[in-house]
């Protein structure tokens, strides 16, 4: 397994999960923080895009992600 993206500004993300991998090659994942201490300012979602290698933080954290077929990379 390789770390494709460990921090958003600077600061490492809580405890990242459920991860998705779209068919355009985005990656999609939650950030919730369970056990440990927050580091980042909240739960979120964040998608990393390689063909930009930029990570952008997309919407406060939902509990799991499931892509529907109704979403069509």
């Amino acid at each position: 397994m390789t770390r494709i993206v460990s921090q958003y500004k600077g600061k490492r993300f809580n405890e990242p999960n459920d991860v998705v991998v779209k068919s355009d090659g985005t990656v999609w994942f939650t950030d919730p923080a369970y056990l440990n201490p927050m580091v980042q300012s909240g739960n979120y979602v964040y998608r990393f895009q390689f063909v930009y290698d930029r990570i952008l933080r997309v919407c406060a954290c939902l509990s799991k992600m499931q892509w529907g077929p109704q979403i069509r990379g």
